[in-house]
């Protein structure tokens, strides 16, 4: 007797929308970290054999490295919390927007269906009347 396979349950989180800029931030946030550390790890690379020879030199050029790519990291951060706060702001808007959507619907519905009962009646009264004679052709 076979036995069943037994169904793998994966619950799925359900994605609100006003987690979205929260859920990209930490996204940004993890790749920016991410990407510093294997810049700053490259960078070091060549001030390390630099430190065989001129050690006070390659000591400098570090702190210039070190400085420098943390400042690039430190914008690239600061642009993500604003795109994030950004984010949040346009969201607040949405059930505005979600209420005007639905009273455009409406009208629209009711508007549709004014035209169908227009259409109806047309399509009445034009059933309604005679055919014209037709003409005869030689």
């Amino acid at each position: 007797m076979a036995k069943k396979a037994k169904k793998n349950k994966t619950t799925k989180k359900k994605l609100k929308i006003d987690s979205i800029p929260d859920l990209i931030h930490s996204l940004v946030e993890k790749g920016a970290n991410s990407t510093e550390e294997i810049h700053r790890e490259i960078a070091a690379l060549p001030t390390k054999i630099l430190e065989n020879f001129m050690p006070a030199t390659a000591k400098d050029v570090g702190k210039i490295q070190h400085r420098s790519i943390g400042a690039v990291y430190d914008a690239i951060r600061e642009v993500n919390d604003e795109v994030e706060r950004f984010a949040k702001e346009i969201l607040k808007e949405v059930p505005a927007l979600r209420e005007q959507a639905r009273e455009v619907a409406t009208t629209a519905r009711r508007a549709v269906k004014r035209a169908q009962k227009v259409a109806k009646k047309t399509v009445r009264k034009t059933a309604r009347k005679k055919p014209a004679a037709k003409r005869k052709t030689s």
